[in-house]
């Protein structure tokens, strides 16, 4: 088993309780191409980004001596370069980027069924539930959907009082009754709210999902 820092060990799914504050925002690039496509691309790669970004909010506890010229980032721009690039470097972290790669084709099947099941304002309940199913069977410890609907989801970690939450909304700006089909056109995906934010929710899955099956234990 491979110890990383303090990642975190709650992923929580925020509904449209943020309404008020904006749309749901999900840590790393949510990788999207507006609210109505997603190219293929994009399925790969948002889900090892927002693992990387959650173990470098735990970088303190990782000692890999590893440049940080071996990731895609510039410590002028963002200080945690350096402790991104040795994360990347740890055996269970390399074998969890690798489960998620090796995952995309489920990830895609995922980010259909879930874009299929509307979810107007105000209107998220069957999306929440079978969303929280999912978090499930991806290996949370816990999960509930709590008064107002949000969908949140907890993976324990080793007991420090230290929680980094992934968080994206279920809902979408497209009013009751919009046609949600998915249509493909070669390598992207077309859909009211497919980008924004379901892929978001699909990332989060996923990355609970890697870390479970690659036993990447934490320590909050």
């Amino acid at each position: 088993m491979q110890q990383v820092g303090a990642v975190s060990a709650r992923v929580g799914l925020l509904r449209s309780a943020d309404r008020h504050a904006g749309a749901g925002t999900l840590p790393g690039r949510a990788l999207r191409a507006g609210a109505g496509t997603l190219p293929g691309r994009a399925l790969r790669g948002a889900g090892a980004g927002a693992l990387l970004l959650a173990g470098a909010l735990a970088a303190d506890a990782v000692h890999s001596p590893v440049s940080a010229q071996d990731v895609r980032c510039d410590d002028r721009v963002n200080p945690r370069c350096t402790e991104v690039a040795r994360i990347a470097q740890l055996p269970a972290i390399v074998h969890a980027l690798r489960i998620i790669e090796q995952q995309n084709d489920t990830a895609r099947a995922e980010l259909i069924a879930l874009t299929e099941i509307p979810a107007p304002p105000f209107g998220e309940t069957a999306r929440a539930e079978a969303y929280a199913q999912m978090l499930r069977e991806a290996g949370a410890d816990s999960v509930h959907i709590d008064a107002v609907g949000n969908v949140i989801a907890l993976r324990k970690g080793k007991g420090l009082p230290v929680t980094v939450a992934l968080a994206g909304h279920l809902d979408t700006v497209f009013p009751e009754g919009t046609d949600v089909t998915v249509r493909e056109s070669g390598d992207t995906l077309f859909a009211p709210g497919i980008g924004d934010d379901t892929r978001g929710l699909i990332v989060v899955l996923h990355v609970l999902r890697a870390l479970a099956e690659a036993d990447v234990r934490t320590d909050a």
